[in-house]
């Protein structure tokens, strides 16, 4: 990292004696003005009791971001669209990228513009696609998110907030998992704050505790009989008994309309987890490298090393079995959240899928691991977004890629920030392949893709589809044996007579 220049620490210290201290957290001038203002607003909403104490607080606070600590965890909090979100040391922090494509997701289902892609025909689903349907446009309103890898539980609370201040959804259903507990406690702090500024319904919404409380009714004092060992044991099997239910009450969602719950994705899944609406996550992305090398200091020295790199090591053995194939066949230990991901998004009824990722190396690996999986190339449409997917796209950035083969539309301007999946619900016939179809072909085995208005491989028949045509062929050739068996013995009885 290169020395600042000593002209820029006079010219600081020329505007405040406190301005270089921050100057060497920000290594830039405009940032470390701002960041002063920020400390001293924030000593003076504390309401220090003397001038002297509040010097001499805002003086520890410009020491601390002297040595890079970042700035969200001196002051406790960051802005995350209309909500505040705590900050703590041991939690990610929130970026304003995740809170750009967390508010474009919302707006695109409130102004309904996803509606048409995921309409309904009276045609019967093909096999092996029966429940691939929108859910999410009910009748009553109905809308379940599942948030991987939740964090602060930034994204949940934003979402939540958006949508059912919106009226289109009254009855919206989100859980967050998280491996960290203290994520976890982070996210729970964030929900009582959210709920205490009036940004998401405090209706039918009740503590955690307080449901605990009710769910396990504290057993009744022992039994007078029981004595020595035997209170014990029943002792211990009490005990037993209530880790067991709230194990089982925290990983079952509860009734609130939004929860948080440790659990580790790479171990068994509780089966409501394929049963969602949208599938939305940040996970852990960089490589191991990367992290020494591409990140600031500020991210190496006070960030969780768990959010931002993922180590086989800690989601546990069978996990770190799964983790070497997928290496061994697909690619790097940095993927390896998106293999988990797609598998949930493919056996579930999820209709929408959002996964942050690193940059356009990474963006088109996924987007690559995506097409490979025939049961979700075929039936989804894949989009790529950038960091501010609403805006369009600046001159010289790409609106296109192709990755195996196919033609990948690019949304928004900047770097390439999230990779989605939209399940298409559009029921095609059996004589027809792909999604929109032309009948038309261009002579080389091509099809046209109306969706992506572009000339696509034919799909070639399934495994499943073969095995069915021949058990056919089989059968058919049986009966007509059995025909021809019977035509004869006829003849010769007939002649007989």
């Amino acid at each position: 990292m290169p020395r600042l220049p000593h002209s820029l620490l006079q010219l600081a210290s020329k505007k405040s004696p406190l301005l270089p201290l921050v100057l060497r957290g920000t290594r830039d001038l405009p940032s470390a003005i701002n960041e002063l203002r920020w400390l001293t607003e924030h000593v003076t909403a504390t309401n220090p009791p003397c001038p002297r104490f509040a010097r001499k607080r805002l003086l520890y606070l410009c020491k601390r971001r002297s040595r890079a600590e970042p700035l969200q965890y001196i002051l406790g909090s960051q802005p995350f669209g209309e909500l505040d979100i705590k900050c703590r040391p041991g939690v990610l922090i929130p970026r304003p990228e995740t809170e750009a494509y967390t508010s474009h997701l919302a707006k695109l289902l409130i102004n309904g513009e996803l509606d048409e892609q995921f309409s309904l025909s009276s045609e019967e689903p093909v096999p092996p696609f029966p429940k691939a349907e929108w859910r999410g446009r009910s009748v009553e309103g109905k809308l379940r998110i599942l948030d991987v890898c939740s964090g602060s539980g930034c994204i949940s609370l934003l979402l939540h907030s958006l949508l059912s201040k919106s009226g289109r959804f009254p009855h919206i259903k989100t859980v967050g998992l998280d491996i960290s507990p203290k994520a976890i406690a982070l996210a729970n702090e964030n929900l009582f704050l959210a709920i205490q500024n009036k940004h998401i319904p405090s209706l039918h919404f009740q503590s955690q505790d307080v449901q605990l409380a009710r769910a396990l009714h504290p057993s009744s004092s022992p039994p007078a009989h029981l004595r020595g060992h035997k209170l014990l044991k029943f002792l211990a099997s009490q005990k037993r008994k209530t880790e067991e239910k709230t194990q089982k009450l925290q990983l079952s969602g509860s009734n609130q309309p939004i929860h948080f719950a440790q659990h580790n994705i790479f171990s068994s899944l509780p089966k409501w987890a394929g049963d969602v609406d949208i599938i939305i996550s940040n996970p852990p992305y960089i490589s191991c490298s990367a992290f020494y090398t591409s990140t600031s200091r500020s991210v190496r020295k006070y960030e969780p090393r768990l959010a931002l790199v993922p180590d086989r090591n800690d989601y546990g053995v069978d996990a770190s079995n799964r983790i070497s194939r997928f290496i061994s066949r697909d690619g790097e230990e940095s993927d390896i959240f998106y293999k988990r991901l797609l598998w949930l998004y493919k056996r579930g009824e999820a209709s929408v899928l959002v996964m942050e990722v690193g940059g356009q190396e990474q963006a088109l690996r996924v987007v690559g691991l995506a097409l490979k999986k025939k049961q979700v190339a075929g039936r989804n449409r894949v989009e790529i977004w950038r960091d501010e997917p609403g805006v369009e796209a600046q001159d010289g950035e790409e609106q296109f890629v192709s990755v195996e083969g196919r033609v990948v539309p690019v949304r928004g301007a900047g770097k390439m920030r999230s990779v989605v999946l939209f399940r298409v619900s559009e029921m095609v016939d059996r004589k027809k392949e792909g999604v929109g179809e032309k009948k038309a072909k261009n002579g080389k085995g091509k099809v046209w893709n109306k969706e992506l208005e572009c000339w696509e491989e034919k799909n070639k028949e399934s495994c499943w589809d073969v095995k069915r045509r021949k058990d056919q062929e089989k059968r058919r050739s049986r009966r007509q044996k059995k025909k021809a068996r019977r035509r004869g013995e006829g003849i010769v009885g007939n002649a007989s007579q």
